[in-house]
């Protein structure tokens, strides 16, 4: 439920007066050129002397010609590898000079009706990076160099990301869109577009859409950040005034349409890589003009759009917690007809992921939820839950008001740039909702609901995606239409709104003490509570509506019984469904709406751990969570054998994918055969006692006295103490001190495990591993992060742009201390079976280049510019701290200290060392799997 806030934010961020008109943020200035160009600039100082810097494009895929089949995808590209004023890659050289990183702050994304660029936490306070960002959107505007030498080499990096993303989802999508989408040009429009084309098209051909498609009128820059607003303005209005106007004969920018369907559309598709069966029903319905996104109407439309997302998940998963549920999941969605701006569909999604992936049952399961709604409607208290959770979310984000992330300003900006949608201050989008939602009712969402779907039952569209195996029946199209038709004649009970009138804890609890309460001279508040649980605090004004609780202890699934380590992960997920307390899940999301108050148990391999978030207001129930979550995990039975049902038949579709294969092989070969290693399985899943795990849940939480509580943010310490006393305090202790087990060594000496497995695109999946025994401290994990970065830069350098062997390129370091301290690299990444003997040799001299002559003192440079300017930016986020506050649990050093000074402390010269122990002492692991005869 707490997503359906961020939803409605999303999606209808408008405010309406009485004239039916929307307020504009008066805190973003939004202009035009004389050429056409858009432009929003708006300041804001989260994070402080960052700034953010897009263009956004009104074209695409679809503004293909038939010739040009993936060439809106290949200009992206291509506006990475030269313009006019920074040639070849000095674009991506610059920016990584100043700490913005290629792929996690410097990207862009082609799709069918949209293309956009995007520079973030770019370093305000460096000389001249405003102004290079500024020229860099100019020239990706209008002076792209698409040179025949660059076009050509980029050919091959294209074609990987084609291999690397055609999995099976993406062959059904491809093979769907002439079906779904008939007589639209939609029909081929995927970016990725015709390999042929890609492989073989003239350049003048993608210079040619270049032209036609990217001009102003057609363009949005949009810059967000602490920055001055009048300055940027000045420097847009020049630096951008060269870009001529379109010419008055200039391609129109038609938004295509997708026809009607008086008869129901079926696509049924199989592919031997796909995991589960999915049934999904779209009803199609027109989509709003985009300049009547600011009616009233489309305000309340869209409320009700995430409202009914909400609800009929909740009746969905109640049914998915049950023995023999008819599917995995359900859920319903608005939004674009797959593809299509220019229709809009609610989509019916289901999986039938049941104990024997029965596609019928699913689908019938599902479509009766839809129905039973469509004749009897939600209920009022289904609807005031999720008005006043709604209301409350909107109220609690104005005491943040002033600390929104720039990022999100450019969301929206963006999308007010593309879609029309409207950009409110946060101010008065409350209000509106304030004084707007209480006139509201259940009534009108179900009148509203009803009206998605046609009388005449036109414009259905219903698609089926199957694993192709001997085992499963798949149906017909009439046999889906009949179905539908089979389920709408049924006349349906109403559902029953249950809430639970239980009290949460089963026992109140008897309040421990504090023992002991100390500040040091950090500011660290350290208390000791009378069962040994040691909690430190930090108080911070980073977020004002933000408090973080993390509650760890040392063993973690290392200390289970061996026989019952492959269930680990069993384990956790029984956690995730079942609830706390008296109360199960679906109970849990109904009692405690509008207390922002979650909180996630866990087990990881060595160490147990249940971490939360609240809001200061809310901090007794978060602490009430915890202490159900250490003594009271709900007994669920109902809902672990849905769970089993589901993963067993997961684990029997899974296990001949070559995904699976392929982790099964690597684990094997790092590991060994051992205990440990074992998998579960489908055939044994029966055999696992429910009381068994749900003992060894709470063995691992029975000693308070393991636990350190760090807790960071808006703390107020007069009301967390009572807290800390009745909840944490009371909670038994043994005081009998554990440690994690090593259970996962990697066994020692190099080897390789290459093998050959059918897949439906050809290609070699490459794992390379190199490893050592070295010191574990916090200065050698900088180095790790160091080389790794280098290597990054390196192996983008040589095996996607010199070899075009790769899409992307993997590449990490890291110091590790258990289960035994190790330096590590670890490379991965896809590849042409035929380019695989050339790609692995260049992953090994990379490694052994930086080892014998060391790294580019230029991209150690660049790698101590990210990790610099990322610390800074950290320093304000209350998530910081917290891993600060872990870090310092778990190796007695306080990393936020000196961090500046480490890194620069650190060389060329010592990375060079870091590399070449990892190369001369170290082993070395290759696993590949490969398509059989493809090479």
């Amino acid at each position: 439920m707490k997503n359906v806030l961020s939803l409605v934010l999303l999606f209808c961020s408008i405010f309406i007066i009485q004239a039916q008109d929307f307020v504009q943020d008066k805190a973003v200035r939004v202009g035009k050129l004389d050429n056409g160009l858009t432009y929003y600039i708006r300041h804001n100082q989260e994070p402080k002397e960052r700034a953010f810097f897009y263009i956004a494009q009104k074209v695409g895929a679809i503004q293909e010609d038939a010739d040009q089949r993936g060439l809106a995808h290949f200009l992206e590209h291509m506006a990475f590898n030269g313009t006019k004023n920074f040639p070849g890659t000095g674009l991506r050289s610059y920016l990584e000079k100043i700490g913005v990183k290629f792929g996690a702050d410097l990207n862009a994304y082609t799709a069918v009706d949209e293309t956009v660029y995007n520079i973030d936490n770019v370093p305000t306070t460096v000389n001249g990076a405003i102004d290079s960002c500024l020229l860099i959107l100019h020239d990706w505007s209008h002076d792209l160099t698409l040179s025949d030498k660059d076009i050509e080499e980029e050919r091959g990096v294209i074609h990987e990301e084609w291999r690397a993303r055609n999995n099976a989802s993406q062959r059904m999508n491809e093979a769907m869109m002439p079906v779904i989408m008939a007589g639209s040009k939609y029909e081929d429009a995927m970016p990725i577009g015709n390999m042929d084309i890609v492989m073989h098209f003239e350049p003048q051909t993608l210079r040619n859409y270049y032209t036609k498609w990217y001009r102003p009128d057609l363009q949005g820059i949009v810059i967000v950040g602490d920055i001055d607003v009048d300055e940027i303005e000045e420097k847009i209005k020049t630096i951008f005034a060269d870009i001529p106007a379109p010419r008055k004969d200039a391609a129109e920018r038609i938004y295509y349409p997708v026809p009607d369907n008086k008869e129901p559309i079926v696509f049924i598709g199989s592919d031997k890589e796909l995991l589960s069966p999915t049934v999904t029903f779209y009803f199609k319905y027109d989509a709003p003009a985009r300049d009547k996104k600011n009616s009233r109407q489309y305000l309340i439309n869209n409320l009700y759009n995430n409202f009914i997302y909400g609800m009929y998940h909740d009746h969905t998963r109640d049914i998915a917690q049950k023995p023999n549920a008819p599917f995995g999941f359900a859920f319903v969605r608005f939004g674009d007809f797959f593809i299509a701006k220019t229709k809009k569909a609610l989509a019916l999604t289901v999986s039938c992921l049941s104990a024997n992936g029965d596609i019928e049952k699913g689908t019938v399961g599902a479509l009766r939820e839809l129905f039973r709604v469509r004749q009897h409607g939600f209920t009022q208290t289904e609807f005031d839950r999720y008005r006043h959770d709604m209301l409350v979310g909107l109220n609690n984000l104005l005491k943040d008001k002033d600390k929104r992330q720039s990022s999100r300003f450019v969301d929206e900006y963006v999308r007010n740039f593309l879609d029309n949608e409207p950009i409110p201050s946060l101010e008065d989008e409350v209000a509106f909702w304030n004084e707007t939602l209480p006139k509201l009712n259940v009534d009108g969402l179900n009148d509203y609901l009803n009206s998605i779907f046609a009388a005449d039952d036109r414009n259905i569209v219903i698609a089926v995606t199957a694993p192709q195996n001997d085992t499963l029946k798949l149906p017909s199209q009439q046999d889906m239409i009949d179905l539908y038709h089979k389920v709408k004649a049924e006349k349906l009970e109403p559902y029953i709104d249950q809430v639970s009138n239980l009290p949460f804890l089963p026992a109140e609890p008897k309040a421990g003490k504090i023992v002991s309460e100390t500040t040091d001279k950090d500011g660290y508040v350290n208390i000791v509570l009378s069962n040994g649980v040691k909690v430190i605090i930090k108080k911070t004004d980073f977020k004002n509506d933000e408090i973080l609780v993390q509650a760890m202890a040392y063993g973690g699934l290392s200390l289970l019984p061996v026989e019952m380590y492959k269930y680990g992960s069993l384990l956790n997920m029984m956690v995730g469904v079942s609830g706390w307390g008296n109360y199960n899940f679906s109970d849990m999301e109904k009692k405690f709406i509008g207390i922002n108050a979650d909180i996630n148990a866990g087990i990881s391999e060595n160490y147990q751990s249940i971490a939360g978030s609240c809001s200061p207001k809310d901090i007794k129930t978060l602490f009430e969570k915890m202490h159900a979550a250490f003594l009271y995990p709900h007994k669920d039975e109902n809902a672990f054998t849905a769970l089993v049902d589901r993963l067993k038949r997961s684990l029997k579709d899974g296990k001949d994918k070559p995904s699976t294969i392929y982790a099964d092989s690597l684990s094997r070969t790092l590991y060994g055969d051992t205990p440990y290693t074992e998998k579960m399985d489908a055939e044994n899943l029966d055999k696992v006692d429910y009381d068994q795990l749900l003992k060894l849940y709470k063995e691992r939480f029975a000693d308070a006295s393991n636990f350190t509580i760090s807790i960071v943010g808006n703390v107020d310490m007069d009301s967390l103490r009572p807290h800390l006393e009745k909840y944490i305090a009371s909670l038994p202790s043994t005081n009998k001190k554990e440690v994690a087990k090593p259970v996962l060594k990697i066994i020692p000496g190099s080897r390789s495990c290459i093998f050959e497995q059918e897949e439906e695109t050809p290609k070699s999946t490459i794992t390379v591993l190199y490893h050592a025994d070295h010191t574990f401290d916090f200065r050698n994990q900088l180095m790790a992060s160091m080389l790794g970065q280098a290597l990054t830069i390196l192996y983008t350098k040589t095996i996607r742009e010199e070899a075009g062997a790769a899409y992307s390129v993997g590449a990490s370091s890291s110091a590790e201390y258990y289960p035994e301290e190790k330096a590590m690299v670890k490379v991965r990444f896809t590849t042409n079976p035929k380019s695989q003997e050339l790609a692995v040799s260049l992953v090994d001299k990379g490694l052994q280049d930086i080892a014998s002559e060391g790294p580019e003192k230029a991209d150690i440079d660049k790698a101590k510019e990210y990790l610099l300017k990322v610390y800074q930016s950290n320093l304000t986020l209350n998530r910081y701290w917290q891993y600060v506050m872990s870090y310092q649990w778990n190796h007695g050093v306080d990393i936020s200290k000196d961090y500046a000074a480490i890194v620069n402390d650190i060389t060329a010269k010592d990375i060079q060392q870091f590399a070449r122990n990892i190369m001369e002492n170290g082993d070395r692991i290759a696993v590949i799997m490969t398509t059989p005869g493809a090479k």
